[in-house]
């Protein structure tokens, strides 16, 4: 019983019992926590310390670990089984008239999604045709604004009744007005 007694008083000494007791391997822990293979062997083997960040995740992946019993070796070796009073509410089975209620709510916030995102899409397309009209309307305010330039630039070099004569071209001078 003595011999007992001084394997398990290292943290490593209590996690090989609780790993021998919970049916799973010292290879199977070390994948959880991302360590090598050869982790846990090697502290068994030379009783090492384990460190505390390894502690921790041991802790969080296996939470029926009595935390004080795997440190210090007092108490049982897995927690009591005390349900958090979060997990209570949780767990606390609905009655029909809950049930149906909530179905209901469920069901009423659901037809209002399906009419939101039919709106959203009516809109979508809404600002899809105004953009398309703004920029017709300003391709078409271009258009009117060169045309009416053209028009008022063109009148004023041959009024508005007249037509346009054919220019002189080249070095052929008219003799009109020589003496």
């Amino acid at each position: 019983m003595q011999e007992k007694k001084e394997n398990n008083t290292k943290t490593i000494h209590r996690l090989s019992e609780y790993i021998t007791k919970s049916d799973i391997s010292f290879n199977k822990l070390s994948l959880e926590l991302g360590l090598s293979n050869s982790y846990f062997s090697k502290m068994v083997k030379n009783g090492g310390s384990i460190g505390s960040d390894i502690i921790e995740n041991i802790l969080r992946i296996h939470p029926d670990i009595n935390a004080n019993w795997l440190l210090t070796g007092e108490g049982s070796m897995l927690r009591d089984n005390k349900i958090p009073e979060e997990s209570k509410r949780s767990s606390t089975p609905i009655s029909p008239t809950e049930e149906s209620i909530i179905y209901r709510m469920y069901k009423e916030k659901d037809e209002e999604n399906k009419t939101l995102i039919e709106e959203i899409g009516g809109l979508k397309e809404r600002i899809r045709q105004l953009e398309f009209q703004n920029k017709e309307s300003d391709h078409h305010s271009i258009v009117d604004d060169i045309t009416e330039a053209f028009t008022k630039e063109s009148s004023g070099d041959y009024g508005e009744d007249s037509i346009p004569t054919k220019l002189p071209s080249g070095s052929k001078r008219s003799s009109v007005g020589k003496v």
